[in-house]
């Protein structure tokens, strides 16, 4: 006979799976959030606001709102690999936390200073 507990604990992820999809949400709303406020920025500064050259050009060649979008999405896919990846790969678990705290550091609290203060 089939028990149904059985079925529900093999579908619970682990507390490091749990850890792993969470900091991985957290990078997904970063990635969001920089997408959001690099939109403001160029549009009240320009497109020279934009610290990333590749990106600052790929804006001048398709657009401010084209470059970010497909820029952003091309992040929130390379995340949700790492996420998956980082379910067989321990270390990665480690990365995805220290990429999310480097670009809080350097996307996320400089945008918000630069416009808070405009």
């Amino acid at each position: 006979m089939h028990h149904p507990t059985a079925d529900l604990s093999a579908n619970h992820a682990t507390g490091d799976e749990r850890e792993i999809i969470r900091l991985g949400i957290f990078l997904i709303v970063l990635q969001a959030a920089d997408g959001w406020l690099t939109a403001i920025g160029i549009s009240l500064h320009g497109l020279e606001m934009e610290g990333n050259g590749l990106i600052r050009a790929f804006m001048l060649d398709v657009g401010a709102a084209p470059a970010i979008i497909t820029a952003k999405l091309f992040a929130i896919g390379a995340v949700v690999a790492l996420v998956f990846l980082a379910r067989r790969v321990a270390w990665l678990r480690d990365a995805l936390g220290v990429m999310s705290c480097v670009y809080l550091f350097s996307a996320i609290i400089p945008w918000t200073y630069l416009l808070a203060s405009s």
